[in-house]
């Protein structure tokens, strides 16, 4: 009884055992789980050590042994940068039917570790907060006076600037105030400009030197 029990078992379980053979480095000496069970990539960068992205015909990448000469490594960076910039180009696009606006806070947003800067504009009419995160704009250690909201909607906005540090993880923020030189009628509670977005076409021309050099435009806010 017992030797009919064990061999009924070993014929059950035998096409088991065969399919880990199969799998592994006896059977045949093919690794089938690396043929089949390639991880998804889209750059190298994605893949394990000594690994490269390779990509069929469809553009669908897997990661495989290998690794790019220096000619290739050379060229994806290249692919990186330009494709960075063709990204970034693509958000300065204003929509059709939508305008530009450019806001400056003086003296300068320097973005260092704790900086933290926001400028928020508000549509009057709709309520709906538009926003400028100067340190995503402006790279590590850089600084930047001139912002722009590359698209909004049409009308007459609330805008305000504000900026601090951060220690901690607490934000220690305040709002700037309106430059001395803007006009009451432009600044409203000392500390939020007045503007109007208009159609591209209709925005007037920028103030040139007797150089022909754009000059940039009066600081909207102060910082103390």
């Amino acid at each position: 009884m017992h030797t009919i029990k064990r061999t009924l078992a070993a014929a059950l379980l035998a096409p088991f055992f065969t399919t880990l053979v199969a799998c592994g480095e006896g059977g045949g000496g093919e690794d089938r789980s690396a043929k089949y069970f390639k991880a998804a990539c889209k750059v190298d960068d994605d893949c394990a050590k000594d690994n490269v992205c390779k990509k069929n015909e469809k553009g669908e990448g897997t990661c495989e042994k290998g690794e790019r000469s220096a000619a290739d490594e050379a060229a994806r960076k290249k692919a990186e940068i330009e494709a960075r910039k063709a990204k970034e180009e693509a958000k300065k696009q204003t929509k059709p039917g939508e305008g530009r606006l450019e806001m400056r806070v003086c003296p300068v947003f320097k973005n260092t570790p704790e900086a933290i800067g926001t400028i928020t504009a508000k549509h009057i009419e709709s309520g709906k907060e538009h926003f400028i995160h100067m340190a995503q704009v402006v790279v590590d250690g850089g600084w930047e006076d001139q912002f722009t909201f590359w698209s909004l909607p049409l009308g007459k906005y609330e805008v305000r600037a504000s900026y601090g540090i951060q220690v901690r993880g607490r934000a220690e923020v305040v709002d700037i105030k309106c430059h001395e030189k803007i006009k009451k009628d432009e600044c409203k509670d000392e500390v939020i400009r007045l503007v109007e977005v208009v159609l591209p076409e209709q925005m007037p021309p920028p103030e040139k030197d007797k150089d022909g050099k754009v000059l940039k435009k009066p600081c909207d806010w102060l910082a103390e």
